[in-house]
């Protein structure tokens, strides 16, 4: 009787070592696969359209959405970044743009976010600047905020703050 049960365990023992480890199938392969590149994988940081500060993409929002027809109210957040009369053909959309919605805006208008399909544009926001827009106040490292220097050009793009203050 013993015996038996020895026999038993043993035989029970090498059917679950016969089926390990189990097969997988491609499909759930394939499934891990991609879950891991995408947890894996560096994306380059994307700027603030406001501030210009360079933020991973999972922190910035996409805010202030716009059909192309649109018109910013005069009562909205948007337009305490509206610039100076005497700055505002500094701050044009680029050609590339559908709509000339925030032409005048004192933004990084190469950061605005377009979606073609459903006819909208956005800003892509950081945090700090998205909740001081929200709460009617400009925001401290947008460049309304008196941080605007002027466009340099080309051949002076790599002066630093001090070389172009000298």
């Amino acid at each position: 009787m013993f015996d038996a049960k020895i026999d038993a365990a043993i035989s029970e023992l090498k059917s679950r070592t016969d089926s390990w480890p189990p097969q997988l199938d491609n499909a759930f392969l394939q499934q891990c696969s991609t879950e891991y590149v995408k947890a894996t994988t560096i994306t380059p940081p994307r700027p603030c359209a406001c501030c210009g500060r360079a933020f991973l993409s999972n922190q910035l929002t996409s805010s202030f959405p716009f059909s192309f027809q649109d018109i910013i109210p005069e009562a909205h957040p948007l337009q305490l970044l509206r610039a100076d009369k005497h700055l505002v053909s500094s701050f044009r959309a680029p050609p590339s743009l559908p709509s000339r919605l925030f032409d005048g805006l004192m933004i990084f208008h190469d950061h605005i976010k377009l979606d073609q399909l459903n006819h909208t544009v956005s800003l892509h926001l950081c945090h700090e600047c998205d909740s001081a827009l929200n709460s009617q106040r400009v925001p401290r490292f947008s460049l309304r905020n008196n941080l605007y220097r002027g466009r340099l050009p080309p051949d002076l793009n790599d002066l630093t703050w001090i070389e172009e203050k000298g």
